[in-house]
């Protein structure tokens, strides 16, 4: 369905999507229409299973989403770049006081306070690590395998005089070799892999000093373990995977690291992306125009659907904290909230 919208040979009457969240609302996990679409999912399963995303795989799909033309992301994300979940502390919150939330509330799960030095695997446009330099003075490390992204965090950086505490590498995470007081990665877990997440983890325990702390935020799957869907891994994602809790945890209790937190932030994230729909539909016009009518219906539909994903419970955002040792966190949760 999702390539005869995007190639206009199937049109809606009325709104795409209250016809895609009334098929979720009533789709049910547990049936299959046919002996083909049987076979499709099992085929994606194994595919799923299998699947390891070498550092040259990696690349190659990092930059077919990421690296496309910044100005393009600029239509509906936030003045700062956030592509990732929001955080609404009340219902009349804008994007950009939402997103500003987000950063904050991330920020006091690190623990921050003057001087530390941070990682930021995965750091995209650099908006989370600039929040941090300059809110908190402390030093931080950006990485990402996105040209497009690494040059605008670098830009930004020098835009801001915050040249001294910030730095962005065009490095891999298994590349990495020196010790940070904290780490954090945003929406970059999706990217891994399944066959990858020891890997992952054991580089995160690898880098994180013996009172460090790690935060780690990436969409996860509330139904357990499933397979990618093939319109989001042919046209959006290639490669991705969105985890489930039980694929993480084992990766986490093996390499040395402890689980201090765990936050579900499903409907912030469906809050997020009807906030972008609502922005991107402002400019179709402007899109359709520059980018083709096929490219704005693809990215109505991915809007859509993930929206739809978040709405239904299919899906959430796992913020996860971790630590090395129990006493690098307070005892009581509240310091997350003053």
């Amino acid at each position: 369905f999702g390539e005869a919208y995007l190639r206009g040979n199937v049109s809606i009457k009325g709104d795409l999507d209250k016809f895609v969240f009334a098929i979720d609302k009533n789709f049910s996990n547990q049936v299959r229409f046919s002996y083909f679409s049987n076979l499709r999912y099992l085929v994606n399963l194994l595919s799923k299973k299998l699947r390891r995303n070498s550092l040259s795989k990696s690349i190659g799909n990092v930059r077919a989403h990421y690296d496309q033309d910044p100005e393009f992301y600029k239509l509906f994300l936030d003045s700062s770049m956030q592509y990732s979940c929001a955080y609404f502390s009340n219902n009349n919150m804008s994007l950009e006081e939402a997103q500003y939330a987000k950063k904050d509330h991330i920020s006091k799960k690190l623990l921050l306070n003057s001087g530390l030095k941070i990682l930021d695997i995965g750091c995209g446009w650099g908006g989370l690590s600039l929040f941090i330099a300059k809110n908190y003075d402390c030093f931080c490390h950006g990485i990402t395998l996105s040209k497009n992204q690494l040059n605008m965090a670098r830009d930004r950086a020098i835009k801001e005089n915050l040249n001294n505490l910030l730095k962005y590498s065009e490095i891999d995470y298994r590349n990495l070799k020196n010790k940070y007081d904290r780490i954090v990665s945003i929406g970059m877990f999706e990217h891994v892999g399944l066959k990858n997440y020891d890997q992952f983890f054991k580089k995160v325990s690898e880098c994180l000093k013996s009172d460090g702390v790690a935060l780690i935020h990436t969409i996860g799957r509330i139904r357990g373990p499933g397979a990618t869907d093939p319109f989001l891994s042919k046209y959006i994602f290639p490669g991705g995977y969105i985890p489930s809790l039980s694929e993480i945890l084992p990766s986490i209790e093996k390499n040395n690291l402890m689980i201090t937190d765990i936050e579900f932030l499903h409907l912030h994230y469906a809050k997020t992306l009807n906030k972008w729909r609502q922005n991107f539909l402002t400019k179709s016009l402007f899109i359709k125009k520059k980018y083709g009518e096929n490219y704005m219906r693809m990215w109505e539909y991915y809007l859509i659907i993930s929206e739809s994903a978040f709405r239904t419970n299919h899906m959430t955002v796992f913020q996860i904290q971790l630590a090395k040792k129990p006493s690098s966190i307070p005892s009581a949760r509240d310091y997350i909230y003053k």
